[in-house]
């Protein structure tokens, strides 16, 4: 066998080796990848489906309050109209107004949750802008701050529904409580991290007497449910700051 013959040998086996072995690890990294793939998918449907029963526990649970509260209001609404009882008649009658608005809101924002192409960080900020325009009408100026976000930022269902309704309490509590001028919502985005602020010029009040009733022990509670931490920081007479960070 002559030395042309030998090259051309060992070539052409080197040749199918190195074919053999690129196919088998395109093969590898393929499986890999579609395994990658599917353990994502699966964790995505988990999340999903879990923030799903926990909509509709919510749902349950706030809407169902709320209707046993306008179910009662009316039957004593109706007793008062056999009294020809004006004042209290009208006065229930605010009160299963506040109710009602209370349930559509309720059912509006989770309807909003569970819209698809709604997953993004700037259509969670537009949301929030929307609700904001309450603090306006009672002339408070709000602000809203945001470091551009990543390229197509995408939050989960548990993760919106936490941020936004952990923003919309501090803003309805702002607005209800603070007797401010100014409201600050502020949000920082990386890669890895989010910073939520909420923040206002108000009376603030005394960290030491905090009061941890049902919305500052929900917040919380929404900031666990998706691994994040939230701090509330007021000085008296200066104003108030909400924080979550995950």
């Amino acid at each position: 066998m002559d030395e042309v013959t030998r090259i051309l040998i060992f070539t052409t086996l080197f040749t199918v080796s190195a074919t053999v072995l690129l196919i088998l690890s395109l093969t590898i990294s393929r499986r890999r990848s579609l395994q990658h793939k599917k353990q994502l998918l699966e964790k995505e449907y988990k999340t999903r489906e879990e923030a799903l029963l926990q909509i509709s526990r919510d749902l349950h649970d706030d809407i169902g309050s709320s209707l046993s509260g306008i179910n009662m209001l009316s039957q004593l609404a109706q007793q008062q109209i056999k009294l020809d009882d004006k004042a209290n008649t009208t006065e229930l009658l605010e009160k299963i107004n506040i109710y009602t608005n209370e349930v559509i809101e309720k059912v509006g924002d989770m309807a909003w949750l569970l819209k698809p192409n709604e997953e993004s960080l700037s259509m969670l900020f537009k949301k929030l802008k929307a609700f904001s325009n309450a603090a306006a009408s009672k002339n408070i100026g709000v602000h809203f701050e945001a470091l551009p976000e990543t390229p197509q930022k995408v939050l989960d269902i548990r993760q919106r529904k936490a941020i936004y309704l952990i923003s919309k309490e501090a803003i309805n509590n702002a607005v209800k409580y603070a007797e401010c001028k100014n409201l600050y919502c502020r949000f920082y985005i990386t890669l890895n991290n989010v910073l939520v602020q909420i923040e206002d010029d108000g009376k603030g009040f005394d960290i030491s007497c905090i009061n941890y009733g049902n919305g500052l022990i929900n917040m919380k509670a929404r900031a666990g449910e998706i691994g994040g931490e939230l701090s509330v920081k007021s000085i008296t007479g200066k104003g108030t700051m909400v924080e979550l960070k995950f």
